[in-house]
Protein backbone atom coordinates (compact mmCIF):
# COMPACT_ATOMS: atom_id res chain seq x y z
CA UNK A 1 0.00 0.00 0.00
CA UNK A 2 1.34 3.22 -0.77
CA UNK A 3 1.87 6.26 1.56
CA UNK A 4 -0.94 8.41 -0.14
CA UNK A 5 -3.40 5.59 0.26
CA UNK A 6 -3.04 5.87 3.84
CA UNK A 7 -4.63 7.88 6.21
CA UNK A 8 -4.86 8.22 10.24
CA UNK A 9 -7.58 5.66 11.45
CA UNK A 10 -6.94 2.84 8.56
CA UNK A 11 -6.65 -0.01 9.75
CA UNK A 12 -3.39 -1.97 8.56
CA UNK A 13 -1.47 -4.99 9.36
CA UNK A 14 1.59 -4.43 11.56
CA UNK A 15 3.87 -7.12 12.42
CA UNK A 16 0.83 -10.05 12.18
CA UNK A 17 -1.36 -8.18 13.56
CA UNK A 18 -4.28 -6.09 12.69
CA UNK A 19 -4.36 -2.42 13.80
CA UNK A 20 -5.93 1.01 13.50
CA UNK A 21 -3.39 3.63 12.00
CA UNK A 22 -2.29 6.69 14.51
CA UNK A 23 0.37 8.00 12.40
CA UNK A 24 2.76 7.31 9.65
CA UNK A 25 6.08 7.13 9.44
CA UNK A 26 8.81 7.58 6.97
CA UNK A 27 10.21 5.40 3.90
CA UNK A 28 11.55 1.50 4.75
CA UNK A 29 12.78 -0.88 2.68
CA UNK A 30 9.23 -1.82 2.62
CA UNK A 31 7.67 1.11 2.00
CA UNK A 32 6.08 3.14 4.98
CA UNK A 33 5.88 1.36 8.54
CA UNK A 34 2.79 2.02 10.24
CA UNK A 35 3.36 2.73 13.92
CA UNK A 36 1.89 0.64 16.60
CA UNK A 37 -0.90 2.25 18.26
CA UNK A 38 -0.50 3.98 21.62
CA UNK A 39 -3.47 2.00 23.08
CA UNK A 40 -2.61 -1.43 21.37
CA UNK A 41 -5.60 -2.71 23.16
CA UNK A 42 -8.17 -0.42 22.63
CA UNK A 43 -7.55 -0.86 18.85
CA UNK A 44 -6.54 -4.08 17.97
CA UNK A 45 -8.50 -6.38 16.55
CA UNK A 46 -6.42 -9.54 15.37
CA UNK A 47 -8.68 -13.28 14.84
CA UNK A 48 -5.52 -14.98 15.30
CA UNK A 49 -4.69 -13.92 18.99
CA UNK A 50 -6.64 -16.33 21.67
CA UNK A 51 -6.93 -15.27 25.34
CA UNK A 52 -4.64 -16.18 27.63
CA UNK A 53 -5.58 -19.00 29.89
CA UNK A 54 -4.16 -18.17 33.28
CA UNK A 55 -3.70 -21.66 35.28
CA UNK A 56 -6.04 -23.46 37.39
CA UNK A 57 -3.19 -23.97 39.97
CA UNK A 58 0.50 -22.48 39.68
CA UNK A 59 3.22 -24.82 37.33
CA UNK A 60 4.97 -26.13 41.04
CA UNK A 61 1.62 -27.85 42.43
CA UNK A 62 0.81 -30.21 39.29
CA UNK A 63 1.00 -33.40 39.51
CA UNK A 64 2.29 -36.05 37.01
CA UNK A 65 0.31 -38.94 36.11
CA UNK A 66 1.29 -42.06 37.51
CA UNK A 67 1.61 -44.38 34.10
CA UNK A 68 1.71 -48.34 34.00
CA UNK A 69 5.51 -48.08 32.58
CA UNK A 70 6.67 -46.67 36.23
CA UNK A 71 4.88 -48.59 38.18
CA UNK A 72 7.71 -51.56 39.16
CA UNK A 73 10.23 -48.23 39.54
CA UNK A 74 7.64 -46.22 42.20
CA UNK A 75 7.52 -50.04 43.43
CA UNK A 76 11.54 -49.96 43.83
CA UNK A 77 11.61 -46.71 45.10
CA UNK A 78 9.28 -48.06 48.25
CA UNK A 79 12.15 -50.88 49.11
CA UNK A 80 14.98 -50.01 52.11
CA UNK A 81 17.54 -50.65 48.99
CA UNK A 82 16.49 -47.50 47.03
CA UNK A 83 16.83 -45.55 50.02
CA UNK A 84 14.34 -42.62 48.63
CA UNK A 85 14.00 -39.57 49.63
CA UNK A 86 11.53 -36.23 48.44
CA UNK A 87 12.69 -32.68 49.19
CA UNK A 88 11.17 -29.79 48.72
CA UNK A 89 11.90 -26.15 48.73
CA UNK A 90 9.34 -22.85 48.62
CA UNK A 91 10.68 -19.88 47.18
CA UNK A 92 8.52 -17.71 49.43
CA UNK A 93 5.84 -17.75 52.16
CA UNK A 94 2.71 -17.53 49.18
CA UNK A 95 4.25 -20.59 47.56
CA UNK A 96 5.44 -22.19 51.48
CA UNK A 97 0.88 -22.20 51.87
CA UNK A 98 0.06 -23.24 48.88
CA UNK A 99 2.51 -26.48 48.91
CA UNK A 100 1.66 -26.97 52.61
CA UNK A 101 -2.23 -27.13 51.68
CA UNK A 102 -1.61 -29.54 48.69
CA UNK A 103 0.69 -31.60 50.69
CA UNK A 104 -2.18 -31.61 53.80
CA UNK A 105 -4.91 -32.13 51.24
CA UNK A 106 -3.31 -35.22 49.64
CA UNK A 107 -1.43 -36.59 53.10
CA UNK A 108 -3.36 -35.33 55.49
CA UNK A 109 -0.53 -34.40 57.56
CA UNK A 110 1.01 -31.50 58.19
CA UNK A 111 4.64 -30.22 56.57
CA UNK A 112 7.39 -29.89 59.23
CA UNK A 113 9.86 -27.20 57.92
CA UNK A 114 13.74 -28.72 58.47
CA UNK A 115 12.58 -32.02 57.86
CA UNK A 116 13.10 -32.56 54.40
CA UNK A 117 10.66 -29.42 53.69
CA UNK A 118 12.48 -25.92 53.50
CA UNK A 119 11.12 -22.21 52.45
CA UNK A 120 13.74 -19.96 51.05
CA UNK A 121 14.66 -17.02 52.36
CA UNK A 122 13.93 -13.66 50.63
CA UNK A 123 17.37 -12.64 50.23
CA UNK A 124 17.93 -16.32 48.38
CA UNK A 125 16.35 -14.32 45.33
CA UNK A 126 14.94 -17.99 44.27
CA UNK A 127 13.64 -18.00 41.15
CA UNK A 128 10.96 -21.07 41.84
CA UNK A 129 10.09 -24.00 44.18
CA UNK A 130 12.26 -26.90 43.81
CA UNK A 131 11.44 -30.18 44.37
CA UNK A 132 13.86 -33.67 44.33
CA UNK A 133 13.18 -37.14 44.09
CA UNK A 134 16.83 -39.03 45.41
CA UNK A 135 17.30 -42.59 45.17
CA UNK A 136 20.14 -45.58 44.31
CA UNK A 137 20.25 -46.11 40.80
CA UNK A 138 18.01 -49.37 39.89
CA UNK A 139 20.02 -51.97 37.19
CA UNK A 140 16.95 -51.16 35.16
CA UNK A 141 15.32 -47.90 34.93
CA UNK A 142 12.11 -47.64 32.56
CA UNK A 143 12.85 -44.24 29.87
CA UNK A 144 9.82 -42.45 31.61
CA UNK A 145 12.27 -42.31 34.18
CA UNK A 146 15.48 -41.79 32.33
CA UNK A 147 14.80 -38.87 30.68
CA UNK A 148 13.65 -36.73 34.20
CA UNK A 149 17.56 -37.62 35.54
CA UNK A 150 18.97 -34.85 33.54
CA UNK A 151 21.22 -33.62 36.74
CA UNK A 152 22.99 -36.76 37.51
CA UNK A 153 22.17 -40.43 37.91
CA UNK A 154 20.01 -41.19 40.85
CA UNK A 155 18.30 -37.79 41.06
CA UNK A 156 15.18 -36.75 39.82
CA UNK A 157 14.45 -32.64 39.93
CA UNK A 158 10.87 -32.71 38.82
CA UNK A 159 8.22 -31.08 40.80
CA UNK A 160 5.10 -33.02 38.97
CA UNK A 161 7.16 -36.27 39.60
CA UNK A 162 7.43 -35.22 43.86
CA UNK A 163 4.06 -34.74 44.05
CA UNK A 164 2.99 -38.13 41.66
CA UNK A 165 5.31 -39.79 44.91
CA UNK A 166 3.33 -37.88 47.55
CA UNK A 167 -0.13 -38.99 46.05
CA UNK A 168 1.16 -42.62 45.74
CA UNK A 169 1.95 -42.45 49.18
CA UNK A 170 5.80 -41.31 49.48
CA UNK A 171 6.66 -38.47 52.61
CA UNK A 172 8.63 -35.75 52.53
CA UNK A 173 11.36 -36.25 55.28
CA UNK A 174 14.90 -36.68 56.67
Amino acid sequence: MKREDLSIGDTVIYNGLSVVLTEVRGLTSSGYQAVEPRNAFSTMENKKLKPVKTPTKPRYLEIAKSIPEIQDFIAYLRTPEAHCLLGLEARDERADSEIRKQYRDLTGEELVEGEGYHVAPLSAGKQGCEGYVTFNVPAVIPEEISVRMVQRSGLINHLDFLWMLVQEGFRITR
